[in-house]
C-alpha cells in the first residue's frame, strides 16, 4: 500500500516522565492530506475523453484515422474530422497545422 500526502497537522502529548521531568513515553498524533502531482492528476483526468474539444497539433507521420483513433476512439470517423478542418486531402498532414477535433454528440457525429 502507497500514500502520497501532505502532513498537516503534528501534535505530541507527554505522557509519563523520569522523577527529575524528563519525558519518556509520548503520543503522537499526525493528520495528513492526500496530494497527486500535477503530471499524475493530469494522467487520471483522462483528457481524450470524446465529449472535449481537442487542439492538436500535426506531426510528422500523423494521419486523420491515427487521430481520429486517439482522440475518438474510432478510426472511422475521419471523414467528419477532416470536413470540421476544412481539409480537401486527407493523405499528407502538414507537420506543425493545428487541427481541432470538436465534441461528438451522443450519436456518435461531431457537433
Amino acid at each position: 500500500m502507497s500514500f502520497q500526502g501532505v502532513l498537516t497537522a503534528f501534535d505530541t502529548n507527554y505522557t509519563f516522565f523520569k522523577p527529575d521531568g524528563t519525558p519518556l513515553r509520548a503520543k503522537v498524533s499526525l493528520n495528513f492530506t492526500s496530494y497527486l502531482d500535477p503530471s499524475t492528476a493530469a494522467k487520471e483526468e483522462d483528457k481524450k475523453s470524446p465529449d472535449l474539444t481537442h487542439r492538436i497539433e500535426v506531426v510528422e507521420g500523423d494521419s486523420l484515422p491515427q487521430i481520429s483513433q486517439q482522440i475518438y476512439r474510432d478510426p472511422d470517423l475521419y471523414v467528419q474530422l477532416g470536413a470540421f478542418n476544412g481539409l480537401n486531402k486527407i493523405r499528407n498532414l502538414a507537420a506543425g497545422s493545428v487541427l481541432t477535433a470538436p465534441p461528438l454528440r451522443s450519436t456518435g457525429e461531431s457537433q
